[in-house]
């Protein structure tokens, strides 16, 4: 069976698009069909750290030097399930990172394809960013984020790997026209993270959004 790569050609909500496609089976080689119901929301991608918290507005960060060892679920800060889990930094990246030997830094990864989820206590999420170091050799097409409400699919980024390992960490952020409660970060080979970056604010704004993703489910349905 023939496995289309992560493009914008395949990404759910674009006007002639598929079906929303499900990257987490590529490691075993059976391309899945996703079961989540596409939204049409606007995913905007940022590539330096600075415009995206312009658009994001109040955030919650997550970053060394506070990140523990193990499992990273800070429901205080927002967070209740994390991509990644907690681990000293690799002596190849102290350099590079300019970090003491033993820091607690975020990593994840295996053998082939793999995807984590990144989960929040509330819905009200409207922007997400990783400061993230990612294998140089993933395939074309093979990395990038999926967000969602629930079971319902909100829209899909595609991003660069770095360009060398060892290297410093390369900043991915988006931001979305409508609400998640969760992300689904695909790639390949291991990985390692600084910081993981969100909004999180139950504005009224943000709460209307939140009313409006129904909404738009019933007439994308009726379509």
């Amino acid at each position: 069976m023939r496995l289309e790569p992560f493009t914008t050609a395949n990404l759910p909500g674009r006007r002639h698009g598929a079906a929303c496609f499900a990257l987490s089976a590529l490691a075993s080689g059976v391309a899945a069909l996703c079961t989540a119901t596409p939204v049409a929301a606007a995913l905007t991608h940022y590539a330096d750290e600075a415009s995206w918290r312009a658009a994001a507005g109040a955030t919650t960060t997550i970053a060394v030097p506070n990140i523990p060892q193990g499992a990273i679920n800070m429901q205080q800060l927002g967070l209740s399930g994390a991509g990644a889990s907690g681990g000293p930094i690799p002596p190849f990246l102290v350099g590079p990172w300019n970090l003491p030997a033993g820091t607690s830094i975020m990593g994840a990864g295996g053998n082939g394809t793999w995807s984590r989820s990144w989960t929040f206590t509330q819905p009200i999420v409207t922007a997400f960013a990783i400061d993230w170091l990612f294998n140089p050799y993933i395939q074309p097409g093979f990395l990038g984020a999926s967000a969602y409400l629930g079971t319902t699919h909100v829209g899909s980024v595609f991003w660069q790997p770095a360009s060398q390992i060892p290297g410093p960490p390369v900043f991915y952020g988006f931001t979305s026209s409508l609400p998640f409660n969760r992300v689904v970060i695909t790639a390949q080979g291991d990985s390692w993270g600084r910081a993981v970056m969100f909004s999180q604010i139950p504005s009224p704004g943000a709460l209307a959004l939140l009313a409006l993703a129904p909404l738009a489910t019933r007439r994308r349905r009726r379509a």
